[in-house]
């Protein structure tokens, strides 16, 4: 598993930040609109990232999720990676996508259309970071972008378990991952007044023979209108049995309205990291996976849940590997 998120580069202070319980601080992305949110602490710490000839001019998205992907691969599966040998895919679920350069292009647009940068047209297409990913890993397999709400990372899981039942893939990469722009921060003020957005990545390597957390079971059910959402959460919760869950709650009076009838105790990341959209249920997914990393016993099982927003609700059941 690996990390991007407000709180820095990298699964620990992902993990660091959620256990303080401090919301982190938000940074103002236009004054004059009055909008913040919380952003990825910059500079990026890995040179290799800034050099490499498909992310020199790339998106933020694309660098926050090759970093949690080669955080999660780590060095041994780098190294089987470069034999060739190891047939690895790419899911990369997002829900805005790349959205900074048509701030960018437009500002320049409005300042002189004459010089306005075109790398508008290639870094604003939803195929983009996976693209950008791939060849930055040198990955030759299956690769697919899926477009869909904040639950559609955990959806993710459903078409990477059918590529390793298929045997089309050894081990499958499944990236959730998001970007702020002042302008999708505005859009999101429109729906949520007074709730913080934010940006970053989480990715989880998914093979038959991992030594990590064991997929118990995987429930997703559609969501249609804002009222299903309730609905779609009281059908999945009756799936849980035993262990922690993770929520999505932002601490958002109207975004927190489907919870308000489950009485398990749970854990709300959010509400210190901010909603991130694509990336949200990945940091909730690998801080449940860290948790059960933890002293023996302490945490057998658990559980994560996306409420989505408009499209699906899920919950991904998650067990201690005994092996």
């Amino acid at each position: 598993m690996g990390a991007v998120s407000p709180a820095g580069w990298g699964v620990e202070a992902l993990v660091q930040a959620v256990e303080a319980g401090q919301g982190l601080p938000a940074t103002v992305i236009s004054a004059e609109r009055q909008l913040s949110a919380r952003m990825v602490p910059r500079p990026i710490p890995n040179a290799e990232l800034i050099r490499h000839p498909r992310l020199r001019r790339a998106s933020p998205l694309s660098h926050f999720a090759a970093s949690a992907s080669l955080e999660a691969l780590g060095a041994r599966g780098r190294e089987r990676l470069a034999g060739g040998q190891w047939r690895v895919g790419l899911i990369y679920s997002l829900m805005n996508g790349c959205v900074a350069y048509s701030g960018k292009f437009y500002g320049e647009v409005l300042e002189n259309p004459a010089t306005a940068s075109p790398i508008l047209f290639p870094e604003t297409v939803f195929n983009a970071p996976a693209s950008h990913l791939a060849a930055f890993l040198g990955l030759d397999g299956l690769v697919a972008t899926l477009v869909g709400d904040s639950g559609q990372f955990l959806a993710s899981f459903e078409m990477a378990q059918m590529w390793l039942e298929m045997d089309l893939v050894d081990a499958c990469l499944v990236v959730g991952a998001e970007e702020v722009d002042w302008l999708t921060v505005a859009a999101f003020h429109l729906l949520a007044r007074g709730q913080v957005m934010a940006e970053g990545a989480g990715a989880v390597l998914l093979d038959k023979e991992g030594t990590g957390a064991e997929v118990m079971e995987l429930h997703v059910r559609p969501i249609t209108a804002a009222a299903d959402r309730a609905a779609a959460l009281a059908e999945l919760r009756r799936h849980r049995q035993g262990g922690f869950c993770i929520d999505d709650c932002t601490g958002h009076v109207r975004r927190d309205k489907a919870w308000r009838e489950d009485s398990m105790e749970r854990i709300s990341p959010l509400k210190m990291l901010g909603e991130g959209f694509g990336a949200s249920a990945a940091w909730q997914t690998v801080l449940a996976v860290a948790r059960m990393q933890g002293a023996p016993g302490r945490d057998e099982s658990g559980w994560v849940m996306a409420s989505g927003m408009n499209q699906q609700a899920a919950l991904l059941g998650l067990r201690r590997n005994r092996s």
